[in-house]
């Protein structure tokens, strides 16, 4: 019986390559980690753009305000999300009876330019909400309020973006507000939607390329422009008054001033059905009469 011998360089040589096989498993696994962890490291350190999103997004605020519509509201009433562009706080005495609310709220935005393609951000971005329960039916009408690139200034006021997070913390404190208001609870809304991590610090406001500073939202500014307008009505209506009385004493005096050129320098009274017309004229007294 035969016995097949392998040469002892042949079993090292073997042996050598599944080692050398091993290791590179094994070194390519510490490179393929390394990577990950630095790249995770990199994203850590330095966020990217969809960590900040600059783009106003409407359908993030509708999905995120039914998701969370169940868990802050447990009643059987239906609420929907709406958005007007055009809304204001100076609530009509009409409005009130209705029974429609404001609340103001300020979170922290991003904003992208259309120009020039400046970013910046932005803790006083301002949301106007508009709520309203009509029997089993709630309404609420958001509007957000832009801001102006300073590099531009061209009064482009440019939507702000929000993170999801933001977005939820903005609508657990209106749900809250909506609870108080409207089904009578006591939220104790001080603290809802409020972050355990610290807000990220920006430059101070500038209340001159802000839309709301401007006197679009502020409180107190949409009565005092009304009062403003009333007293521009009434003053337009006494110097309309003033022109009126101007006008009737201009055509009494050229009524007279007619009449005296016609009959004379003082109108004298006629008899009418008679020939004859009574004049009276001044006569100087001779010395002899005295």
């Amino acid at each position: 019986m035969e016995i097949e011998t392998v040469p002892v360089s042949f079993v090292f040589l073997i042996s050598d390559a599944a080692a050398v096989d091993k290791y590179g498993d094994s070194l390519r696994s510490d490179i393929r980690k390394s990577t990950i962890v630095s790249s995770h490291c990199k994203s850590i350190s330095s966020p990217n753009r969809m960590s900040r999103p600059t783009d106003w997004v409407p359908s993030l605020w509708m999905e995120t305000f039914q998701n969370l519509l169940a868990d802050e509201l447990e009643y059987e009433d239906r609420w929907n999300l709406n958005f007007g562009y055009q809304l204001t706080n100076d609530l009509t005495n009409n409005e009130r009876k209705k029974g429609w609310k404001i609340f103001i709220e300020c979170v922290h935005g991003n904003f992208q330019c259309s120009s020039c393609r400046k970013t910046w951000s932005s803790a006083r971005v301002t949301l106007l909400f508009r709520y309203i329960l009509r029997g089993t039916r709630g309404s609420v009408t958001m509007r957000p309020f832009g801001q102006i690139c300073r590099s531009c200034q061209d009064d482009q006021f440019e939507l702000p973006g929000f993170s999801e997070e933001h977005v939820e913390n903005a609508l657990l404190r209106l749900f809250a507000k909506i609870r108080k208001n409207c089904y009578g609870e006591d939220t104790g809304e001080d603290h809802v939607g409020d972050s355990g991590d610290s807000e990220v610090k920006t430059k101070p406001h500038e209340k001159a390329l802000c839309q709301a500073c401007r006197g679009v939202t502020v409180k107190g500014w949409q009565g005092l422009r009304r009062w403003a307008g009333v007293f521009v009505f009434g003053l337009n209506v006494f110097w309309y008054f003033k022109v009126v009385q101007f006008l009737c004493v201009f055509f009494c005096c050229c009524l007279c001033c007619h009449l005296c050129l016609f009959w004379g320098v003082f109108p004298v009274p006629m008899c009418f059905g008679t020939e004859d017309v009574v004049c009276v004229q001044s006569v100087k007294p001779s010395e002899g009469n005295l």
